[in-house]
């Protein structure tokens, strides 16, 4: 489905820095805003941001993996001398706690960068190659990762693990979330299925008719996910108990929601 170019826009616009404790009665034309683009080297066709705890803001883009410091954006290198390849799109970033950063290529093996070190880590056995979809962090630190063509891995400290009949689960995946009571949440081609904390087993949730991604949580805990059944009208739902919470236009395209807290 080709909507590189609504995503990049998206994310575009979350380049803003955060406001904290605005007057949320305030309309969109009273506060400011500060934008940058091409001239200010913002790289082309972004997809995907994240910002690590030393405040830095990491960019993921078709032209590689770039550092934005509030002021400046510089294409990374590393001191140890490793780049990231420059001939895929580097499409998916997560921030660790411990001021880490997970990175996943279009088409390629996923690195982890701390302390100016990036280290590359093999793909799991039986998976020729790899699509970073989506990136998320589980318990204990274990990071799931997404892929449309070999399903699900993850990766528990040292090597990735692909995950398959024996955890239930087959296909492809693409989005990922992991709720506040540590439910694994996985959007594949057959719709929703989520894996409770400390399960085995993914589970189809009996709530749902229906559902796929993107997700959104909301401050009371609702889980936000879009039904975009073919032949149906787009519409986002209650991932625990299938209530439909908003319609949209047939013709709409919803790739990314944010909940509002």
């Amino acid at each position: 489905m080709p909507h590189g170019g609504v995503r990049g826009a998206v994310l575009g616009l979350l380049l803003c820095a955060p406001l904290f404790g605005i007057d949320r009665d305030l309309r969109i034309d009273q506060l400011h805003h500060t934008s940058w683009t091409r001239k200010d080297g913002v790289p082309s066709r972004i997809l995907a941001l994240a910002q690590t705890t030393d405040g830095f803001l990491w960019i993921g883009s078709s032209d590689g993996l770039y550092r934005f410091d509030g002021i400046h954006f510089e294409p990374y290198q590393s001191p140890d001398g490793k780049i990231l390849p420059n001939n895929a799109d580097l499409n998916c970033l997560l921030a660790m706690p411990d001021g880490g950063l997970w990175i996943g290529l279009s088409r390629g093996p996923t690195s982890f960068l701390k302390d100016g070190k990036i280290t590359t880590y093999p793909e799991p056995a039986g998976a020729p190659g790899n699509f970073a979809g989506d990136l998320a962090r589980y318990d204990q630190g274990i990071i799931w990762r997404a892929d449309d063509y070999n399903g699900i891995s993850r990766f528990t400290g040292s090597h990735w693990e692909k995950v398959g009949a024996e955890w239930g689960f087959s296909g492809g995946a693409y989005n990922l979330h992991v709720d506040r009571a540590g439910t694994l949440w996985v959007d594949t081609f057959h719709g929703l299925i989520c894996l409770p904390r400390g399960a085995r087993q993914f589970q189809k949730p009996a709530s749902l008719v229906s559902g796929w991604g993107p997700f959104a949580e909301s401050r009371d805990g609702t889980l936000w996910v879009l039904d975009w059944t073919p032949s149906s009208v787009p519409k986002v739902i209650s991932a625990g108990s299938g209530r439909v919470l908003r319609d949209f236009d047939k013709d709409a395209r919803v790739y990314r929601m944010i909940a509002d807290q």
